[in-house]
C-alpha cells in the first residue's frame, strides 16, 4: 500500500506534539517563570494553560505558531513533512503528488478543525477511507504517502529508458 494508514498517521502526530510539548517547555522556561519546570506531575495536556498563565499573549502566539505553522512550513518545505511523518517515512502531497504550497498546507492545517469540531471524526475515517485520508486531506486535496513507494514510482521510468537505452 502506498499511503500513509491511520496508525502510522496517529504515531507521526504523537511524535510531532511531543516535539511541541517540548518546544513550549523550553520557551516557557527561557521567556516566562521558572516554576512550570517544577511541576511534578504535569502532563503533555496541561502545556497550554501553564504556556498561556506564564506568557500570557506570547504564549498564545507561540502555540499558535507551534500549532499552525510548524506543520505547514515543514509540509510545504523540500522535506514535505513534520518531523514525525520523516520519522515514520510519510510525506504529504497534492493530487498531483507535487509538493504543497504553504497556503495549500496552511489550509490543510486549519482543515483539521474541523475533525475536531466534529469530536476527531475526520481523523477516524483515515482507518476506512480507501486512499486513508482524513477530512482534512479531502478539503485540502492531499495525500499522505509512503515516501518509499512515490521514489519507486518516480525511479521506474528512469529504469525503463536505462533498460531500453542499453538494447539499442
Amino acid at each position: 500500500m502506498r499511503y500513509g494508514g491511520f496508525w502510522m498517521r496517529a504515531a507521526a502526530a504523537a511524535i510531532d506534539v511531543f516535539i511541541i510539548f517540548v518546544a513550549v517547555m523550553i520557551i516557557t522556561y527561557v521567556f516566562g517563570t521558572h516554576e512550570v519546570t517544577e511541576f511534578s506531575d504535569f502532563s503533555p495536556l496541561e502545556y497550554t494553560r501553564i504556556t498561556q498563565d506564564y506568557l500570557g499573549g506570547l504564549g498564545n502566539v507561540v502555540l499558535f505558531i507551534l500549532w499552525f505553522f510548524y506543520p505547514a512550513i515543514m509540509t510545504s518545505s523540500k522535506l514535505q513533512a513534520t518531523v514525525g511523518k520523516l520519522c515514520l517515512g510519510l510525506i504529504v502531497v497534492d493530487n498531483q503528488e507535487r509538493r504543497l504550497t504553504f497556503l495549500r498546507a496552511t489550509g490543510r492545517e486549519f482543515a483539521k478543525l474541523v475533525s475536531i469540531v466534529f469530536n476527531g471524526l475526520g481523523y477516524l475515517i483515515v482507518a476506512f477511507s480507501q486512499r486513508k485520508r482524513g477530512l482534512h486531506d479531502i478539503l485540502a486535496k492531499t495525500y499522505v504517502l509512503k515516501k518509499a513507494a512515490v521514489n519507486d514510482k518516480q525511479e521506474k521510468p528512469q529504469d525503463m529508458t536505462d533498460i531500453s537505452s542499453t538494447y539499442d
